[in-house]
């Protein structure tokens, strides 16, 4: 769903409006997103003490801490509130962030209505955590899907039917009101009536407690979202002609699909690894991050080189504005991609280890040295300038600083590892670049027809296979034997 979201969405808005409008739609929303910040870790935090509250059937306790994250966040909200008004008071924020296409008036009504449906957001997502505390996590993501589906689905709506940028900040606030809490309200007293939502404020040793626990989590949240959105802001703040920005922003929108699909994996891996590491099995932790590595970093090399072959056509189609790829934004956003795939284990292994401080310091080194470099480099070359500002502080925050901060503790040798995982990267790539300049060479992939058609051949050609070699051969054979069975069944079905 976050994959269709954000592609639907911004090529939608992108041929409704132009690239002019959406250049100041994007810089007025992440200025808007600075708003997050706010939120501190407080959901993380209050999830884990609502499972600890669950698993030792503290009905009083988990009550009380509900009570007390509602009161939370909604003196958080008020005070984000506070400090946006004040903001806006003293600030004439559409001028500094270069808003042009919209007038003053236009740009404000986007920032309120937006900043709204942000604080508002921000202060239903503890409450949220309360499927995860009671155990029914994955009811909580359906929950969140179905409002950002309903967020997806009203904004392309809108903007088929010509709505402007102050109507389409009008429906995210209404979709976060009605689909996100009305829906979420309404499951939750349907599926827990014993629960009050009747907000308190924290007692002393209870902010005591959230001040211990919450320091790194607040560090690698307000670390995620100023590396978001700063860059965005900052050149709005230049200013950047609206193509460059949007051409900016829709190749690092493709990087950042490309990292999540890889960090999926690690994800889905990183539980298990750090339950081996918890139970003291070394060897085991090293194979297993050995192993995730050199997939993902191969996963990495094919995803890059398919950019790299189908890019330019593929955005292009996308957004319906020819000229917004630019190789120069392009190579650097994609080889920071590339360079902190092998890390990525690392990282999750790291945040399931419960090991939030080297993670938490790796993302204040990519924000000190990447929010320099974007500033600098941007102002003296615009997008490309940020771009390269963006790949030198990934690369060094979680390229370099992260591996010396974990490795040792994972009982890795990193270079050794490097060594493996550049090993399958090459392979796959090369493969994955050799089938996909066959097809190039055979299909025309500027129609969406041969575009769709060259990059399913490609990854049925190019992709599978070059994974199924890189693949450990137990896991092979578990595949095999799974597809095997299901094969049988449905023959068996099939017999009269």
């Amino acid at each position: 769903m976050l994959f269709a979201d954000r592609l639907l969405v911004v090529g939608i808005l992108i041929r409704a409006w132009g690239p002019q409008i959406y250049a100041d739609w994007a810089v007025l929303l992440s200025c808007a997103g600075l708003l997050a910040l706010g939120e501190l870790g407080l959901n993380v935090y209050c999830g884990n003490v609502w499972q600890r509250a669950h698993a030792k059937n503290d009905a009083d306790g988990f009550q009380r801490m509900v009570s007390v994250a509602l009161g939370c966040s909604l003196a958080l909200a008020g005070l984000l509130g506070a400090i946006g008004v004040v903001v806006l008071l003293w600030v004439d924020v559409p001028a500094l962030l270069s808003v042009t296409m919209l007038s003053p008036g236009e740009s404000i009504a986007v920032l309120c209505l937006v900043g709204a449906a942000q604080i508002s957001r921000l202060a239903k997502g503890a409450i949220s955590q309360i499927y995860r505390g009671r155990g029914v996590f994955a009811r909580g993501v359906v929950i969140d899907q179905a409002f950002v589906a309903s967020l997806a689905a009203a904004t392309v709506g809108a903007a088929l039917l010509g709505a402007n940028a102050v109507v389409l900040a009008a429906v995210y606030l209404a979709c976060d009101l009605v689909a996100g809490w009305g829906l979420m309200t309404i499951d939750l007293r349907r599926r827990w009536p014993d629960l009050s939502l009747r907000p308190r404020l924290p007692r002393r040793g209870e902010l005591h407690d959230m001040w211990r626990h919450m320091r790194w989590l607040a560090v690698l949240h307000g670390a995620s979202v100023t590396w978001v959105q700063v860059p965005v802001i900052v050149l709005g703040v230049l200013p950047t002609a609206g193509s460059a920005l949007v051409g900016f922003l829709v190749l690092r929108t493709l990087a950042n699909l490309t990292r999540q699909l890889a960090n999926f994996l690690a994800i889905s891996t990183g539980v298990e690894i750090a339950m081996i590491h918890f139970a003291g099995r070394g060897k085991d932790v090293v194979r297993q991050l050995s192993e995730v590595g050199r997939v993902l970093s191969a996963v990495a090399a094919a995803l890059v080189v398919s950019v790299a072959l189908f890019g330019e056509p593929f955005v292009t189609l996308w957004t319906g504005q020819p000229g917004l790829y630019d190789v120069r934004v392009a190579v650097p956003l994609f080889g920071a991609v590339l360079v902190v795939a092998p890390a990525l284990p690392l990282l999750t292994f790291a945040m399931y280890g419960n090991s939030f401080a080297p993670v938490g310091i790796a993302g204040l080194v990519q924000l000190a040295v990447g929010l320099g470099a974007v500033v600098l480099l941007a102002s003296r070359y615009g997008a490309p300038g940020a771009a390269v500002g963006l790949a030198i502080g990934e690369v060094v925050g979680y390229g370099v600083v992260l591996p010396i901060l974990t490795s040792r503790q994972a009982g890795l040798r990193y270079l050794s590892y490097l060594g493996r995982c550049a090993a399958a990267a090459v392979p796959a790539a090369l493969w994955c670049a050799t089938v996909g300049l066959v097809m190039r060479l055979a299909i025309d992939p500027h129609s969406p027809t041969g575009l769709l058609a060259s990059g399913l051949l490609w990854g049925a050609f190019g992709l599978v296979p070059a994974l199924a070699v890189l693949m450990p051969a137990e896991r092979r054979a578990a595949i095999a034997r799974r597809l095997w069975s299901q094969s049988d069944a449905a023959a068996a079905i099939s017999k009269p």
